[in-house]
């Protein structure tokens, strides 16, 4: 239930968890990218979608958690 103490501690665990999983394949493609490795458009189209559906999941993980 909403009241429940531990609610809020669970809830920033798992968005904490989730940004990093959501942007951390973005951040290695960037910095390969950078240092002037060849990423493939396909690999640097998919972790930019997947990293920017960080804001879509989130109110999903909010409403999940919450109920």
């Amino acid at each position: 239930s909403v009241s429940d103490p531990l609610i809020g501690p669970q809830v920033s665990i798992v968005i904490c968890t989730a940004f990093i999983l959501a942007w951390s394949p973005y951040a290695v493609v960037s910095v390969c990218s950078a240092s002037g490795l060849l990423v493939p458009d396909l690999t640097s189209i998919f972790t930019r979608l997947f990293a920017k559906s960080a804001s879509f999941y989130n109110p999903l993980i909010y409403f999940g958690l919450s109920s």
